[in-house]
């Protein structure tokens, strides 16, 4: 048993990611594979740019709108005619902190731009 049964003391603290000898956090490899997501995440975000969404807030209204896209920490929705229950905007900047659920309709894609995105990104 741990000193003085305590069961915290056994437990070994993990070293920073800076400070590991034994695996690389920062390895290129890793950093390739996030790199390789990000950019997807962002083409796949942009994609929706234009199409008609309903969100949900925290005050549980219901908000329909135009997406036209999102800031880079991904902390604000930006929206273009913007429909509230008490009225309606031309353009808007939504807190993600303020929203429960944002539906975006099902984008459709041909195999062929599939296949052309992958060849870009590679």
């Amino acid at each position: 048993l741990p000193v003085n049964n305590d069961p915290v003391s056994s437990i070994e603290t993990e070293k920073p990611c800076q400070e590991s000898t034994e695996f690389s956090c920062f390895s290129e490899e890793k950093q390739e594979a996030r790199a390789f997501l990000r950019e997807r995440f962002l083409r796949c975000i942009s994609g929706f740019v234009g199409t008609p969404c309903e969100l949900t807030t925290v005050e549980n209204s219901q908000l329909k709108a135009e997406y036209n896209g999102m800031d880079i920490d991904g902390q604000d929705i930006f929206l273009k005619n913007l429909t509230t229950p008490m009225c309606n905007l031309k353009y808007a900047l939504v807190r993600t902190t303020d929203v429960i659920n944002m539906h975006l309709p099902c984008v459709k894609i041909k195999v062929n731009e599939v296949k052309d995105l992958n060849e870009d990104i590679n």
